[in-house]
């Protein structure tokens, strides 16, 4: 199983279920009668926000070097 994966059923043109595992999105495919694709995720954190957590950060620990 690839991380980067998930398996998103279809119900006709309605969303049924996301699943991580092949064999429970197909069971539910075959159980609902539409079926199954598999999607590729980001699992990592856009820069755009890595930059705002690492500028707190520094920010953090100017404020925290200016107290002691």
């Amino acid at each position: 199983m690839n991380n980067n994966e998930v398996f998103v059923v279809l119900d006709g043109s309605k969303l049924a279920g996301v699943y991580r595992y092949r064999e429970d999105a197909a069971s539910h495919a075959q159980a609902c009668g539409g079926n199954y694709v598999v999607q590729l995720i980001r699992n990592e954190i856009p820069v755009w926000v890595q930059t705002m957590i690492d500028s707190a950060k520094e920010k953090a620990r100017l404020q925290n070097s200016v107290r002691q």
